[in-house]
């Protein structure tokens, strides 16, 4: 799946492109909506911004978007909320309880954070606190060259 803002000519020229190399034989969807501009938009497509950036990075042990975005989410999102949301605590404790001692202990964990921790889930406290620790990890101890969210839009990368 691909989504596109348009917010340039550039972008809109992009758009109209894909859509003439598209087949006309309903293969092919296309969904048009209003763009959101509230803070937890802007902290979520920062959130995945970083996960391609570190995918691309070569750091690590994840080549794609979507392994970073959900190893995070197992070492980010999850504590925090263990710590915000009772009933996810809840449902967390029981499922550790239930894959303690397997052989398929790692697989069960990333399907749980793939299924069940999600970062929408998050209060706005929260959100911010998993942006920050996704930032000091990855840019400031690992050196992984992050989009600076002042920058957004301006083409500018950080210089550490």
């Amino acid at each position: 799946m691909q989504e596109l803002v348009i917010d340039s000519e550039r972008q809109k020229t992009y758009a109209k492109s894909l859509i003439d190399k598209m087949a006309i034989d309903g293969s092919d969807t296309v969904i048009l909506k209003k763009t959101p501009k509230d803070a937890t938009y802007k902290q979520q497509k920062l959130w995945f911004m970083w996960c391609g950036e570190v995918a691309n990075s070569g750091v690590g042990s994840h080549d794609n978007r979507n392994d970073v975005h959900i190893a995070e989410k197992w070492r980010i999102v999850r504590p925090i909320l263990l710590e915000e949301n009772e009933i996810f605590g809840m449902l967390y404790d029981h499922f550790m309880k239930t894959i303690e001692g397997s052989a398929v202990k790692s697989e069960y964990c990333k399907e749980f954070a793939d299924k069940w921790i999600h970062t929408n889930d998050l209060t706005r406290k929260g959100r911010v606190k998993s942006l920050n620790e996704f930032e000091r990890f990855w840019c400031f101890q690992h050196g992984v060259d992050l989009t600076d969210p002042n920058t957004i839009g301006l083409n500018l990368k950080r210089t550490l």
